[in-house]
Order: C-alpha cells, then sequence, then structure tokens
C-alpha cells in the first residue's frame, strides 16, 4: 500500500513553531529568540560601520577593510569562550549571570557608540569589538542552554 502525502496546509510535523511553544518553555525559547534576533542586527552595525568608515572619516579602501575586519575578530575564539564560561561561572551560574552581564557591555558599549564623538575611527573598531565580544560570549551561552 502507498502512502500519500498530506496536503501542504494539514502536514504534520512534530518541528512546527506550535510544537515547540507548546513542549518547551516558553521564557526559554523568547530568550533564545532574542538572543538570535539580536546576533542578526551585528550585520547592521557592519553596514553602518562601513558607511561611517568610508564617507565620515575618509579612510582609504586598503585601512577601511582592517577597520571593518577588527570588530570581527571577537568571533574567531569562540571555543575558547565556552570553555571559559564552564571553568568560571559567575555567582554559581553559568548561564544567566553572563548573559545579564553581556548584554550589559553590550548596551554600554551601544551608548558610547552613540553619545561620544571619536576623532579617530580605530577607537570607533576598539568599542565595536568590545561589542561583538558581548554578542559572541552571549551567543555561546545560548547555544550551551540549547545544548543542555
Amino acid at each position: 500500500m502507498q502512502e500519500t502525502l498530506p496536503a501542504p496546509g494539514q502536514r504534520k510535523s512534530k518541528w512546527t513553531i506550535i510544537h515547540m511553544w507548546q513542549t518547551y518553555n516558553k521564557g526559554f525559547l523568547v530568550s533564545i529568540g532574542l538572543q538570535y534576533f539580536n546576533t542578526g542586527m551585528t550585520a547592521l552595525t557592519i553596514l553602518t560601520t562601513q558607511k561611517l568608515v568610508l564617507e565620515y572619516y575618509r579612510v582609504p579602501p586598503a585601512e577601511a577593510t582592517s577597520i571593518l575586519a577588527f570588530p570581527l575578530l571577537a568571533w574567531a575564539p569562540k571555543i575558547l569562550y565556552a570553555l571559559f564560561i564552564n571553568q568560571f561561572p559567575i555567582c554559581g551560574s553559568r548561564a544567566k549571570s553572563y548573559l545579564i552581564l553581556c548584554g550589559v557591555v553590550q548596551m554600554v558599549a551601544t551608548l558610547i557608540l552613540a553619545m561620544v564623538p571619536f576623532g579617530d575611527p580605530w577607537a570607533v573598531a576598539g568599542i565595536l569589538f568590545v561589542f561583538n565580544l558581548a554578542i559572541a560570549f552571549g551567543t555561546i551561552v545560548t547555544d550551551g542552554l540549547m545544548v543542555e
């Protein structure tokens, strides 16, 4: 006997969003969704930094490439961040305290970028490095929560 596939609107899958919402902790799902939304927002910082460096600071393209690449180096040693988080819990917690700390660091870095006028594009790149470092740490924490 040959099985027929269900109609597209009536397809039953165990990985639908509704099933996930019913199965898992809602706070957990919301926090993961917000963290990955936050991670995706780094694309906006890359685009705005590119415009800032090239048009506002008028940096030559060769140096601009270095300035734009520097903040992204924070993503390179992600495995080391995971080892660090597992070895050094803050206040007895590995996940919650690091997520809060990363959020605060990211917020402070964003406020500094918004409020302080920088004369040097490398200073902007340094603050963006800290910003990306906080996001990378937060992503590692969120990935660790998903695995547990």
